[in-house]
């Protein structure tokens, strides 16, 4: 089973995945349209300035796809899991407690779950960005601006390479014939 890609206005079906409410140690928003909730699992960002613009750029991604919830899985990192023909992680080592995964070099980029709530997780993300400090050289993130140069690790041959790489979760399945778009 490989990951199958979201395509912009995709309307969405399944039960997704569901994210424990004891993993969200920070979260903000009202988890509407308008005002989508963020919340960061596990871990949140030392400085005030990285968290705040962190939360300013999954927001902005939430609101452009109509998603109520984004969770941030972590912070930027350089590095993305290496998948089977399958679409199955590669295990490098495993334990009761952890497991590790295969990972290879990628473009910095913060790994994000986009849903419903967190209970109904129906897309994965990576939305690829740079740090940068802001007027008052606190560091800070913002969205590649030109995605197309910026990005080294993109996919071979891909021509219209952008700013986030979406994918759907387990348990979810595109409704055919169906666009966000044209229902009510």
């Amino acid at each position: 089973m490989t990951k199958t890609p979201y395509v912009i206005g995709m309307t969405l079906g399944g039960r997704g995945i569901k994210v424990s409410r004891k993993r969200i140690v920070q979260s903000v928003g009202s988890r509407t349209l308008t005002d989508p909730q963020v919340a960061f699992l596990d871990q949140i960002p030392p400085e005030q300035s990285m968290l705040n613009s962190q939360v300013a750029v999954a927001k902005q991604l939430a609101i452009a796809h109509c998603q109520r919830c984004v969770l941030i899985r972590g912070p930027p990192h350089p590095t993305k899991l290496v998948h089977d023909a399958e679409g199955n992680r590669i295990p490098t080592s495993w334990s009761d407690d952890i497991s590790k995964f295969e990972t290879e070099e990628d473009d910095l980029h913060l790994t994000l779950w986009m849903g419903v709530s967190a209970k109904r997780i129906h897309l994965a993300a990576h939305m690829y960005v740079q740090e940068t400090r802001d007027a008052n050289g606190n560091e800070i993130v913002k969205l590649m601006d030109n995605p197309q140069t910026q990005r080294k690790h993109a996919p071979e041959g891909c021509a219209n390479v952008g700013p986030v790489d979406f994918w759907l979760t387990k348990k979810t399945f595109p409704e055919t014939g169906k666009c966000w778009q044209q229902t009510k």
